[in-house]
């Protein structure tokens, strides 16, 4: 889960690992290549992060034009899945990347 409490829960160099992509890591000038799914996944969480940034954009305008307060809440309820699918794919991409960075060290 991205907030808990107030607090974030995450770290943003899981985001900037999914945008870079890169397939290998050297670690004491050995190779090691990461996963297809590692990899996948991470630019389904990236993409998924630029359509979030999209989307909350559009959803702002909306909420600023609206007058009606039931078309706020839906649009409340659309923000927030939204962000419950982002949640959903930045820890289905931590898990994997953090797993194989483990198995390296």
């Amino acid at each position: 889960m991205l907030y808990k409490e107030g607090k974030l829960c995450y770290l943003t160099e899981i985001l900037d690992s999914a945008q870079e992509a890169f397939p290998y890591l050297y670690v004491n000038g050995e190779k090691y290549v990461f996963s297809k799914q590692v990899i996948d996944t991470g630019k389904k969480l990236f993409k998924n992060f630029c359509q979030l940034l999209y989307d909350t954009k559009e959803s702002y305008q909306r909420i600023c034009e609206e007058q009606s307060y039931q078309a706020i809440v839906e649009l409340v309820n659309e923000i927030r899945g939204i962000l419950e699918e982002f949640d959903e794919n930045w820890v289905e991409y931590e898990k994997l990347y953090v797993v194989e960075l483990m198995l390296i060290e």
